[in-house]
């Protein structure tokens, strides 16, 4: 829906031989049928409803981020307003944080017949905070890798995404590294690329990534400490898999 060409190191879909605009169709056979399984093996539990919630409500915040991060790039171009840290982090919560962590973990607690509102209170800070660094951790991982630039980057630059790492630039960059940010951003061509890497080189953004990841996870650690046993061994499970150490 963005016209990227790659997700997830593979051809998008609708790229593919023979697929097209019928990806608009897949899309709503994957949708609907995921409430044709529910209904199959969870009509006669009492977790039927609320995972029918829940999933509604997964499927609406997706729906949401993806719109907000659609203000970042209007017709090929990218628009630098939305590129702010407040807006980003409403926009991935949105967009990341619910349909990957909270949503996935929400529906365990509903099946181990724990989702109550006070457990859910107790614990979603936690893994909104772990599926923001999930975002922030896949920004960086399309640029650099173990320290170093990787051999064939990612889309975001060229697509024009409003990523953690381009906030970053146009909020605490120089007057000559947001100048060479605005004019390269978003454009295709080995020479934009390199130039707006060279500027993330400059501001030592893979460091600043690190220590970010340090403290989200020392805050992550010391908000499970206060947990019940359960929940925290929940949470530290969830971290592990999804945001390895």
């Amino acid at each position: 829906m963005d016209s990227s060409q790659t997700r997830a190191n593979e051809i998008t879909w609708y790229r593919k031989k023979g697929v097209g605009l019928n990806a608009v169709n897949d899309a709503t056979l994957v949708l609907e049928g995921a409430f044709v399984l529910l209904k199959k093996y969870f009509s006669n539990c009492k977790a039927y409803l609320p995972l029918s919630d829940l999933f509604r409500y997964i499927n609406m915040m997706a729906a949401v981020g993806q719109a907000l991060d659609w203000k970042s790039n209007i017709n090929g171009n990218a628009v630098f307003a939305p590129f702010t840290m407040d807006k980003y982090k409403t926009t991935i919560g949105y967009k990341g944080s619910i349909p990957f962590v909270e949503g996935p973990f929400r529906a365990a607690l509903i099946l181990s017949d724990n989702g109550s509102e006070s457990t859910l209170r107790e614990v979603r800070d936690v893994v909104m905070k772990l599926g923001e660094a999930f975002q922030i951790d896949n920004d960086v991982l399309d640029i650099f890798e173990n320290g170093k630039v990787r051999k064939q980057i990612g889309n975001d630059i060229s697509e024009g995404k409003c990523t953690w790492l381009a906030v970053q630039v146009l909020q605490n960059g120089n007057e000559e590294q947001r100048r060479i940010f605005k004019n390269n951003y978003g454009r295709i061509g080995d020479e934009f690329e390199e130039k707006i890497v060279a500027v993330y080189k400059e501001m030592n953004l893979f460091e600043k990534y690190l220590a970010y990841r340090d403290e989200t996870l020392a805050y992550i650690h010391e908000r499970t400490r206060k947990m019940t046993p359960s929940l925290r061994n929940a949470s530290i499970s969830l971290v592990e898999n999804i945001f390895p150490l």
